[in-house]
């Protein structure tokens, strides 16, 4: 009998440990995992108050596609100014009458810096095929990298004034910060 009701009483125990664990929500969660990392780098510890936490769009693995998509055709779209630039360059120097020797030399540089862009062209375009495909087969999956919160906090300075704090926060599915930056 008296096993029994340790049994009872163990297993009581650890079904409310279970309870409580499982029910934590995210903001709980996200909140412990933020003060477990700032708390220790506060001048005044004692005084920090939690305020808020709003929950951002979460980033995907589309997401970062398309933006790595964007970057890619922003720097072909510079490559193609520069290439341009180059060329009226040289068209400017080639109406001049008398070429001399050191335009000869500007010419054939200028050229020679055409090539590369034209290669360094050719490279974002085959990268920005590869990735629409990735983009293409990625349309309509789910994966996220990791989300983001934008969390609130007052904490004393070093001169003890009371300051609200607002900070980006990243975080991944098991609530480990990736990334903790002021938004001041």
């Amino acid at each position: 009998m008296k096993k029994q009701s340790i049994l009872i009483g163990f297993l009581g125990v650890i079904s409310l440990f279970m309870v409580y664990s499982c029910s934590q929500n995210p903001e709980k969660k996200l909140r412990k995992a933020v003060e477990d990392l700032i708390l220790p780098q506060l001048d005044d510890p004692l005084s920090y108050e939690f305020v808020s936490i709003q929950f951002l769009e979460p980033f995907s693995k589309l997401d970062q596609l398309k933006n790595d998509s964007l970057t890619l055709f922003i720097e072909k779209f510079e490559a193609s100014i520069a290439k341009g630039r180059l060329e009226r360059d040289i068209a400017f120097i080639s109406e001049s009458n008398r070429i001399s020797p050191s335009d000869l030399s500007k010419i054939e540089n200028k050229k020679a810096e055409i090539a590369d862009l034209e290669a360094l062209e050719k490279k974002y375009i085959d990268s920005l095929l590869i990735i629409e495909k990735r983009i293409n087969s990625e349309e309509g999956k789910t994966e996220f990298i990791y989300f983001n919160a934008k969390y609130r906090m007052r904490s004393k300075n070093r001169m003890g004034a009371l300051v609200l704090q607002d900070y980006l926060v990243q975080y991944d599915e098991d609530y480990k910060i990736l990334s903790f930056e002021s938004m001041d």
